[in-house]
């Protein structure tokens, strides 16, 4: 876990940079690439009510058919509700998981089931886990983050990556190997973040983690061949943490919030990074993204809306 010795080491924060520019799209890549063929294309473009009330940003995770979206609600209780993206986009409807929180919950779906990542009032990490029948109820994970989790699950294995922000404001990542049923303790990743890391794995050996700098740009660094590469300033202004999935190997959409509250997408191509690009909608508070299973090319974002309640659009996946 985070032991306070830990917290007390100062870790190098990332160099401040000037960010020079008259909006969000301030900096960034090219431009966005071809437009993929959308074949299931409900929510495209167009946002899609999901009701409740939450706090702060949902956690999502591709399950099939469609996603298991959970958000901390008003009561700071942890909430699920599930959209059927098959279809006509329907939602089941809320269910209580227990527990209580203070940060934006992560998820991920593995082979024996779903691992659902929430900062408690403890502020220490806690785990719920759903194995195809029941969920366990919340275990204390140890810890003292100074941010909501983000977890990412590496295909073809057995092994889950959590990433917080410490009480010190710097990186840090915990690893099970067994589907989450053990924890190697918290390792520093250096850097200086505000708010909720993203992370994500395209395939067995890369993980891609992502934060908000200490300069409010978009920072990446990613883990491959055994070793971490050193931190990437990626540009745009941004008023959240990221959120980021990836739909194919080798490929990466990263949603985050900006200026003005909108959303803004980013992607990997497999070459090169696209740029940013507007997503529909109107939001207030930190996205979350998936890809949809068997979507034909689309990620799903999910959010709170002006009325408080969550919504979700779908874009185009790179």
């Amino acid at each position: 876990m985070l032991s306070g010795s830990m917290i007390r080491k100062a870790l190098p924060a990332l160099a401040v940079t000037a960010i020079v520019g008259f909006s969000f799209l301030a900096t960034g890549g090219g431009a966005l690439g071809a437009a993929l063929t959308v074949v299931s294309t409900y929510g495209y473009g167009q946002t899609v009510p999901g009701g409740g009330l939450l706090k702060g940003g949902p956690g999502s995770t591709g399950v099939t058919p469609g996603e298991d979206v959970f958000i901390r609600g008003n009561d700071d209780g942890n909430w699920m509700n599930h959209y059927n993206t098959t279809t006509t986009g329907t939602w089941s409807g809320f269910v209580q998981l227990g527990g209580l929180t203070n940060a934006d919950p992560t998820a991920v779906t593995t082979t024996i089931g779903k691992d659902v990542f929430i900062r408690g009032n403890d502020n220490q990490m806690w785990q719920n886990h759903w194995n195809g029948s029941a969920w366990s109820g919340f275990t204390p994970r140890g810890g003292i983050l100074g941010s909501g989790p983000s977890a990412d699950y590496q295909n073809g294995t057995t092994t889950i990556n959590v990433f917080v922000r410490g009480g010190d404001g710097a990186l840090y990542y915990e690893t099970s190997t067994d589907n989450g049923a053990s924890f190697t303790g918290f390792q520093g990743l250096g850097g200086g973040l505000i708010g909720d890391p993203g992370a994500t794995s395209w395939a067995a050996g890369r993980v891609d983690v992502f934060i908000r700098g200490l300069d409010n740009q978009l920072w990446h660094r990613y883990w491959s061949a055994g070793t971490w590469s050193g931190w990437e300033p990626l540009g745009g202004i941004l008023t959240s943490g990221p959120s980021v999935t990836s739909c194919a190997a080798g490929h990466l959409d990263i949603v985050v919030q900006g200026k003005g509250g909108g959303y803004y997408q980013m992607g990997w191509t497999g070459t090169a990074w696209t740029g940013w690009a507007a997503v529909a909608g109107s939001w207030t508070g930190p996205p979350s993204v998936t890809c949809r299973p068997g979507g034909g090319g689309l990620v799903d974002v999910f959010g709170r809306g002006l009325d408080g309640a969550l919504w979700t659009v779908a874009e185009p996946a790179h």
